[in-house]
């Protein structure tokens, strides 16, 4: 089992310990990239907009999830996000989250994330996640 460190107490010289000291920020301290603070953008999504496109290719049904994410004047497109569902004909799904910086998905991605959720009525599964830059 992993152990979680979220702050310390300092020991005193009478073996009491001093204040909790916290790691990390609040959510209102931290700026986006869409101008809004962390727990504005949680809340509210951020200034993005979204389409849902619903195909099939190569016979497996197949959802693409657009977003693209403004600036703080609400001109630009800042980054883009898209996300493509893929159910397979075995069952399994797999879902690739690709971020592109600005609005031209053409060029070569930021980040890529891959997650494969196996087919149903498996009795035991794991869930893989990969990561790539």
């Amino acid at each position: 089992m992993a152990t979680r460190i979220k702050g310390l107490r300092k020991k005193q010289s009478n073996g009491a310990f001093g204040e909790f000291k916290p790691f990390g920020t609040d959510g209102t301290l931290v700026d986006m990239l869409s101008g809004l603070d962390n727990e504005q953008e949680l809340k509210l999504g951020g200034n993005h907009s979204a389409s849902i496109v619903e195909s099939i290719v190569n016979t497996e049904n197949v959802t693409t999830i657009t977003e693209r994410y403004l600036d703080k004047t609400n001109t630009t497109i800042q980054y883009s996000v898209v996300t493509n569902i893929t159910s397979h004909s075995n069952g399994s799904t797999t879902i690739v989250s690709t971020l592109y910086s600005g609005s031209d998905l053409t060029t070569t991605p930021l980040n890529v994330k891959t997650t494969t959720i196996p087919a149903n009525g498996a009795v035991d599964f794991t869930i893989g996640e990969v990561l790539s830059e």
